[in-house]
Formats: structure tokens, sequence, C-alpha cells
């Protein structure tokens, strides 16, 4: 309950909100995976990796792990939003995030997981045609 009674608190104050055109930094170039994903995710290394950490805390803890992960960076973005959190921040809660979704994505099945982002991947392209009336598209 205190948690809450901070958070209102947080929530009624004056903020500084970040600019809408806060310049960001050049992307580079995204690995060519399966699912988007880095390909230090999809390394034989990190099967092991993930094998030891079920071993060692267990499956729920696992998604216990990655709720928290999840969370944390929700938090981060919205600091970061405001101007009261920093870029670094985000990106390591993103790290955190990303090891997590590697191995749920392990844990519950690659292939299984990978055509799953394939088919929300077809279909946000569906949604970029419709909305800017585009017929152009990767998939075309």
């Amino acid at each position: 309950m205190e948690t809450e009674a901070k958070s209102d608190a947080k929530v009624g104050a004056e903020t500084t909100a970040r600019p809408e055109t806060t310049a960001r930094p050049e992307t580079t170039a995204r690995p060519e995976t399966t699912g988007g994903l880095h390909p230090t995710l999809q390394a034989d290394s990190l099967i092991d990796l993930y094998r030891r950490t079920l071993a060692v805390w267990g499956e729920q803890a696992q998604y216990d792990q990655s709720i928290e992960e999840c969370a944390e960076l929700s938090v981060a973005l919205l600091h970061y939003r405001r101007a009261k959190g920093s870029r670094q921040a985000v990106i390591d809660e993103m790290a955190d995030v990303i090891l997590m979704m590697g191995q749920l994505r392990w844990m519950f099945g690659p292939q299984e997981v990978d055509l799953a982002v394939e088919r929300k991947r077809a279909k946000l392209e569906r949604l970029l045609r419709k909305t800017t009336g585009s017929d152009t598209s990767e998939d075309v």
C-alpha cells in the first residue's frame, strides 16, 4: 500500500516530458536471424546457460524473473520518457529482458516462438499497409 501511495504521489507531480524530437542515435544493422533475436541469443553456449539456470532456480523462478525484468524495463522507460532516467538504464534493462526472452524462447520451444513472431510481424506489415495506404512491403 505504501508503494501505491508513493506511485500516486509521483503521478500528480509535475514532470518534464522528454521532447518528441529527441535525437536518436543512428541505428546499426540488425542481425538477420529468425525471430529477430541477436545471434548471441541463439548460440549453443546459451542453451547450456539456460539449462543450468533452470536446474539451479527452477521453471517457476524463471517465469517470475522474466516478469520482474519486464517490469523493470517498463519503469526505466517511464523514467526515460519523463527525463528522470538515463538511456543507459533503459539499455541495461532491455539487455535483461532480451536474455530472459531468450530463456523463455528456449523453454517454450524456439520453433513455435519463431512462428508466432513471424505471424505478428506479418500482422504489423498488414496494419502498416492499411494505415499508410502503401502497397509496398517486404512481403510483396
